[in-house]
């Protein structure tokens, strides 16, 4: 969380920092070029974000959640990164995400709701089904999206129409 001064009611105004250096030189590992290389692409990919809430004008900002679900190799990962607005688009930098891990038994079979349940962060299990494939909420088919974010080099945002989240 970073400090940017104070409230309008004196409270200090915090808000996450995405994209910190130190954070991408420790977690490399967990970036997401370096998941799809060694794992491959995974079951499913689905992503959510969230209009601006005019009954909330002081949240200042909006996750973009990137989810990858591995099943048969146990384990999923979250990539949660501060929504961006690009005209009528909405957009998310996995290169400058927090990033969230669950790992469970490979043997054992489980939903994404019931791993979301337990180590989700903006993904949990009430909200999965608000969740959309990285099909239906961008351009990109799923082998597209494996090729293109695998690259170490690549710093691509994900891009998804503001219509597609219209409550």
């Amino acid at each position: 969380m970073g400090e940017f001064g104070t409230t309008p009611e004196g409270a200090l105004d915090l808000r996450p920092i995405y994209g910190d250096t130190l954070f991408a030189q420790t977690f490399e590992y967990y970036m997401l070029p370096s998941i799809l290389s060694t794992y491959g692409a995974p079951e499913q990919v689905s992503l959510a974000t969230w209009q601006d809430d005019p009954d909330r004008p002081r949240i200042k900002s909006q996750p973009f959640s990137l989810v990858l679900f591995y099943p048969d190799r146990g384990f999923f990962v979250e990539y949660v990164t501060e929504r961006e607005v690009i005209g009528n688009r909405y957009a998310g930098c996995p290169s400058k995400s927090h990033i969230y891990l669950g790992t469970w038994e490979p043997k054992k079979v489980l939903s994404l709701p019931y791993v979301a349940q337990k180590a989700g962060s903006v993904i949990n299990e009430l909200n999965t089904d608000y969740f959309k494939s990285v099909e239906d909420a961008t351009s990109l088919t799923l082998d597209e999206f494996y090729n293109t974010f695998k690259n170490p080099e690549n710093t691509t945002c994900l891009e998804t129409s503001k219509d597609l989240w219209l409550p």
